[in-house]
């Protein structure tokens, strides 16, 4: 059995947040991008097709994270995981 990482796209607008987020889900996932708003976060969903989205619900630009859910394939299952002033959303 091989301990394939699952791959994480970090939406997070401060880098400070997204650096804790990284060390602390490290053993666990591979981050492959970290995406600052919601146009970059389109885009990576689209190029990268990650199984994992760690998901800040207040993004810059007048978009929030939850915009950024209703734009993913309706077909995939999304699980909320949240915490004081963030959510983590696995699909």
């Amino acid at each position: 059995m091989t301990n394939t990482k699952l791959q994480a796209l970090i939406i997070e607008d401060e880098p400070l947040a997204a650096e804790m987020l990284i060390e602390f889900c490290s053993d666990k996932v591979e981050v492959i991008t970290i995406a600052r708003d919601y146009e970059q976060a389109l885009r990576s969903i689209k190029n990268f097709r990650p199984d994992l989205l760690f998901l800040d619900i207040e993004l810059p630009y007048g978009k929030t994270g939850f915009d950024v859910l209703e734009a993913v394939d309706p077909q995939v299952e999304c699980f909320p995981l949240s915490a004081p002033r963030a959510a983590i959303y696995i699909v």
